[in-house]
């Protein structure tokens, strides 16, 4: 995992290890193999514009075996193979990197995207109290400290959503405080108004695919498809143009 803050780029490593032994099989009279125990070492890094190792911890999860480390703005997430809820935060831009144990996230089933500084958004399953899938779930988390804390919670979605099997379909906006969920035909914007999640507009675009892409140029946001692009003022979210056109 990578990312860039504050001019600081902040690398994760994994480092796998094993160790074997060689013998000769006297049954059989051939040289054989055995393995040994196996190890994994992780790492994460801070480094300036020249690549120059400025602040680094190894071993961010206490001798457990991570799963993945995962980075909002300049906090990284590190979760181990017993849960997939994030145990330890790392504040990247500490003189001396240390793994807080983080409480705050229990139940969690979200991708995390940076929100602005302090703020974490989620995007996950909503469930029944019977454990069926609800719809699609939209969380702002309060990540300024190590005591992880919930600002507001929506359900965005009553049925299947792609995002629930494609998360690159979901966009986070965090200039905006807007995050925007792919519908069949386009995408719902839910944004923060007076502290809370509420639906801020719509963007028709006429689907939405595995190759639709958002992306922002000067003041304004573009949504793209196959064969629609739509203009969005990155002020008020409100349309400013849209073009239609062939493909195939």
């Amino acid at each position: 995992a990578m990312s860039l803050s504050g001019g600081e780029l902040y690398l994760v490593t994994v480092c796998n290890g094993y160790s074997y032994k060689i013998f000769t099989d006297e049954a059989y009279g051939f040289v054989n193999y055995q393995l040994g125990d196996r190890s994994a070492t992780n790492a994460v890094y801070a480094l300036d514009s020249n690549l120059q190792t400025q602040r680094e911890l190894r071993d961010t999860a206490s001798g457990e075996t991570v799963y993945a480390i995962r980075f909002t703005g300049s906090t990284a997430y590190v979760m181990n193979y017993d849960s997939l809820i994030p145990q330890y935060a790392i504040d990247m831009t500490a003189a001396s990197l240390k793994a807080e144990k983080i409480s705050g996230l229990t139940d969690f089933a979200h991708n995390l995207y940076y929100f602005g500084a302090g703020r974490t958004a989620g995007v996950g399953v909503a469930r029944s109290e019977s454990g069926e899938i609800a719809g699609l779930q939209l969380t702002v988390y309060d990540t300024s400290g190590t005591g992880v804390s919930v600002v507001d919670q929506i359900s965005a979605t009553e049925a299947w959503n792609q995002a629930m099997a494609m998360p690159t379909a979901v966009q986070v906006l965090p200039e905006q405080e807007t995050i925007a969920v792919p519908t069949d035909t386009g995408y719902e914007l839910f944004t923060m108004q007076d502290g809370r999640l509420a639906h801020g507009g719509s963007v028709e675009m006429g689907y939405v695919s595995a190759n639709t892409r958002i992306f922002r140029i000067g003041d304004c946001w573009y949504f793209c498809n196959d064969a629609t692009v739509v203009t969005v003022n990155a002020g008020d979210m409100t349309q400013v143009a849209k073009c239609d056109f062939a493909y195939g």
